[in-house]
């Protein structure tokens, strides 16, 4: 044996384990403070109540609602004519639109439309 080994002391735990005498049993585990987790807890909590909040006041909020809708270069077609199978009206909520069918049903009732575009 050599030197440091013969001065370490050693004691036994209950159950039969070997522990160092200069640690603390409880202090085997090293555990986190369980107001801290409380605290992080109730942070994490009060940001997903944030985002859930913030969400609901995009779709609320007047400022993400459709408020006109302009046919520009029509010739054959009237305007309520290209509007009318978007299914888009003024008032709607714009992060809810489904543009892609939008595109769909105008090029499908309306055959003379060479090109849409519908921005946000």
């Amino acid at each position: 044996m050599n030197r440091q080994e013969t001065n370490k002391r050693t004691t036994v735990s209950q159950n039969g384990g070997v522990l160092p005498t200069n640690r603390p049993p409880h202090a085997a585990k090293n555990r986190p403070d369980p107001t801290l987790l409380a605290l992080m807890r109730g942070i994490m909590l009060i940001l997903c109540g944030l985002i859930v909040l913030t969400g609901l006041l995009l779709l609320v909020l007047p400022m993400f609602r459709v408020k006109n809708i302009e046919v520009v270069g029509n010739s054959y077609y009237t305007a309520d004519e290209i509007i009318a199978p978007s299914m888009i009206k003024v008032g709607d909520e714009i992060l809810t639109l489904d543009i892609e069918n939008a595109y769909d049903q105008i090029f499908a009732q309306c055959a003379y439309v060479s090109n849409v575009k519908v921005v946000r």
